[in-house]
C-alpha cells in the first residue's frame, strides 16, 4: 500500500509538472505571434508617415514656398525664401527634437516587440525541454514572469504605436510651428537685401 501510494505521488507530481509546462509552452507562442504582427509596421513608420513630409516640403523652393505661405507667412517674406538654403533648412528640420523624438519612439517599439518575441521564444524553447525531461528546467516563478511580462510589453507596444499615431498626425502641424526659426532667417536675409538694394 506505501508503495502504491509512492507510487500515485509521483505520478500526480510528473502530471503536475507536465501541465504547468504545457501551459507555459501554449502560452508563449501566442504572446509571440502577437509581437510578431506589430513588426512590419514599425519597419515603415517614419519612412512612410513622416519622410513623405519632410521630403515634399523641402523637395524645392517652390513646394518650401507654399509650404510657407501655408503656415502663414507674409509674400514678402516667402519671396526672400529663396536666400535660404532648403538642404541647410531641411537638415534642421531632420534634427528637430519633434522628429528625433519619432525616430526614438519607432526605435524603441520595433526593439520592444523583437525583444518579446526572444523572451518568448526562450520560455517555449525551455518548457519543450522540460516537457521532453520532465524535470524543472528553469524556476517555475521565471517562467510565470515571462508571459505575464510578455503581455505587459504587449499592451507597452500598443501604447506606444498609439503616442506614435497620434504624433505622426500632428507632425504637420509642429513643422508649421517650427518654421518661426526659418521665418527670421528669411527676414534676415530680406533686411540684407534691401539695405543693399538701398546702397
Amino acid at each position: 500500500m506505501v508503495a502504491d501510494l509512492q507510487e500515485c505521488c509521483e505520478t500526480t507530481g510528473v502530471a503536475s509538472i507536465d501541465t504547468f509546462w504545457l501551459a507555459t509552452a501554449a502560452a508563449a507562442p501566442v504572446i509571440a505571434l502577437a509581437a510578431v504582427v506589430v513588426l512590419p509596421d514599425t519597419s515603415g513608420m517614419y519612412r512612410d508617415d513622416v519622410q513623405p513630409v519632410i521630403d515634399e516640403w523641402f523637395d524645392s523652393p517652390a513646394n518650401f514656398q507654399a509650404a510657407m505661405r501655408t503656415a502663414g507667412a507674409s509674400e514678402w517674406v516667402v519671396e526672400a525664401v529663396s536666400a535660404i538654403n532648403l538642404a541647410d533648412a531641411k537638415e534642421k528640420v531632420v534634427r528637430a527634437k519633434a522628429t528625433r523624438s519619432l525616430r526614438v519612439l519607432v526605435a524603441s517599439i520595433r526593439w520592444t516587440a523583437i525583444g518579446n518575441v526572444l523572451l518568448q521564444a526562450v520560455l517555449l524553447a525551455l518548457s519543450l525541454a522540460a516537457l521532453a525531461y520532465n524535470v524543472h528546467v528553469m524556476p517555475p516563478w521565471l517562467a510565470i514572469v515571462l508571459p505575464v511580462g510578455g503581455i505587459v510589453l504587449l499592451a507597452t507596444t500598443v501604447l506606444q504605436v498609439s503616442n506614435y499615431r497620434r504624433a505622426a498626425k500632428a507632425f504637420p502641424g509642429m513643422l508649421e510651428k517650427g518654421f518661426s526659426q526659418i521665418f527670421k532667417e528669411a527676414l534676415s536675409a530680406a533686411s540684407k537685401t534691401g539695405r543693399g538694394a538701398a546702397e
